[in-house]
């Protein structure tokens, strides 16, 4: 386990965390971390991954890939309006990602996400509440329809 909780870190540098194969949980809460870039955690063995509390606004597609035993992710309140449309696709184990109070965007950048969080396994936790725009203020983009999310 490695806990990097509260240490002012502002980004996470690609495969700084190489050497570390063996980690299952990695705490990185209450930081500044801005953005997550592909291969931030190419821990394969990494199960938790906790983000929680840092000012995350950006996620590429490919932020998590090699995490085939990644079960939970916390990236409460953040930033992140948008997220890449299969961003969690293909993760057998996970079970639980945490995204409350983010700044979520239910317009047709998140089309892609939505379609994917409607086909994705019904035992997966995962709830997106939009804040944007604002006739859908409060709604689960999950009740949402596709064709509602327009630019």
């Amino acid at each position: 386990e490695l806990f990097l909780k509260d240490n002012d870190i502002s980004m996470v540098p690609t495969n700084m965390l190489m050497p570390y194969v063996n980690l299952v949980r990695i705490d990185m809460t209450s930081n500044s971390i801005t953005h997550l870039s592909s291969n931030s955690f190419p821990n394969t063995k990494l199960a938790n991954l906790m983000l929680e509390s840092n000012r995350i606004s950006f996620l590429e597609n490919s932020a998590f890939q090699g995490l085939s035993s990644l079960e939970t992710v916390n990236l409460a309140n953040n930033l992140a309006s948008y997220l890449p449309g299969n961003i969690f696709a293909g993760f057998k184990n996970l079970s639980k990602v945490t995204l409350d109070n983010n700044p979520w965007a239910c317009d047709c950048l998140m089309k892609d996400f939505a379609q994917w969080l409607n086909t994705s396994s019904p035992t997966l936790d995962i709830e997106v509440e939009c804040r944007s725009p604002s006739k859908y203020f409060g709604k689960k983009l999950r009740d949402l329809s596709v064709d509602d999310l327009t630019c």
